[in-house]
């Protein structure tokens, strides 16, 4: 069994092998020592700190134990908005499933999952046709998990111009870290100009703080305050405040170790496209590989080079970019996959180099 303790990359999971930031280590170490906390249950510090860093007003954030937590807090208050009415999840086929299982907890909700474009995109046209009124929330993801694609300022700003102004959008930009895309807009400078969107990012990816269970969503301050009545009261440990403010303060160190990350992502994808994979751009730390049928073959041939890989049966597997040993397993898993296989060509000067 693996011990609660280990770092090794799990390719299943969005999850990198980093801990967390040397500077969060030591604001954890100094936190257990206190007698009394310093925060109070409002988390007034680290929503301020939040706000200052994307450009909003303090209370335009809230803070929550995940981006799911904060995503089925939305969900709530709109379905007490709309009694008798049943509630609408919109969300892309083929993102993250979690999102769309929060409508299995909620009485006389529904979840509607919208195909895909033929490049594997986010049909957004598609989403906004199906939102019909304020029970509609629309769900989905900037870039999207697990196929990494991004939708740009402008297309992200049409999209919001064709949704209904009553109904919901819910905006997860998990990975926005990992965004390299020149044409990407961070969605929390667009809160004013679109009420009725919420944008959700996570801590745990990037800054390794999966097990503290943190997140913060922003939006207009009447959403804010709806979505506060549905948390609970001193949700948010003062651990995790105290961790969250000492890692968003070292942004250099984010970016740091954003980068190394990049470039392994990348790396993996030439490799892989020389092997005669198809593999979508990706701007998130992770590779998805459309193999449809074969994907089940790919991931028992990532098992028995001891790579973890991601798992979507008759759709793909998903690649989690870390360590570069990592990367090599799984670049050994697909070179024994493309030789075995009709499908893609099996290149040996790139085997060699494996």
């Amino acid at each position: 069994m693996r011990h609660i303790n280990s770092r090794s990359c799990d390719g299943t999971s969005d999850r990198n092998a980093h801990a967390p930031l040397p500077s969060a280590v030591r604001a954890a170490q100094e936190a257990l020592g206190w007698a009394d906390p310093s925060l109070g249950p409002l988390c007034v510090e680290l929503v301020a700190e939040v706000a200052q860093r994307i450009g909003v007003a303090e209370e335009s954030v809230v803070l929550g134990t995940g981006g799911p937590s904060l995503a089925f807090a939305l969900l709530r208050s709109v379905a007490c908005g709309a009694p008798g009415t049943a509630l609408e999840l919109i969300v892309p086929h083929g993102g993250y499933d979690l999102y769309a299982d929060l409508a299995r907890r909620l009485p006389a909700a529904v979840c509607t999952r919208v195909p895909a474009t033929a490049d594997g995109r986010q049909d957004l046209p598609a989403l906004a046709a199906r939102a019909t009124g304020r029970n509609s929330v629309i769900l989905l993801g900037n870039p999207q998990d697990p196929t990494g694609t991004v939708i740009r300022g402008a297309e992200l700003c049409r999209f919001l111009d064709a949704v209904p102004p009553e109904a919901m959008v819910v905006l997860d930009e998990t990975h926005w870290e990992f965004v390299r895309d020149p044409g990407f807009t961070p969605a929390a400078g667009l809160i004013n100009r679109y009420p009725r969107l919420v944008v959700v990012r996570n801590l745990s990816v990037v800054h390794g703080l999966g097990g503290l269970r943190l997140a913060y969503a922003a939006g207009a301050p009447d959403l804010i305050e709806v979505m506060q009545r549905q948390i609970l009261p001193h949700d948010v440990s003062m651990l995790a405040q105290l961790v969250a403010l000492a890692s968003l303060r070292t942004p250099a160190e984010v970016r740091s170790r954003t980068d190394a990350i990049v470039r392994e992502r990348e790396r993996l994808r030439e490799e892989l496209r020389l092997l005669g994979f198809q593999v979508p751009p990706s701007e998130t730390n992770q590779l998805w590989l459309p193999l449809g049928r074969e994907s089940m073959r790919f991931a028992l041939a990532g098992r028995a080079q001891g790579a973890d890989i991601a798992l979507r049966p008759g759709e793909g597997v998903r690649i989690t970019a870390g360590p570069p040993e990592h990367g090599d397993r799984v670049l050994r898993a697909a070179a024994a996959f493309a030789c075995a296989s009709a499908t893609p060509r099996c290149d040996s000067e790139v085997i060699d180099r494996l």
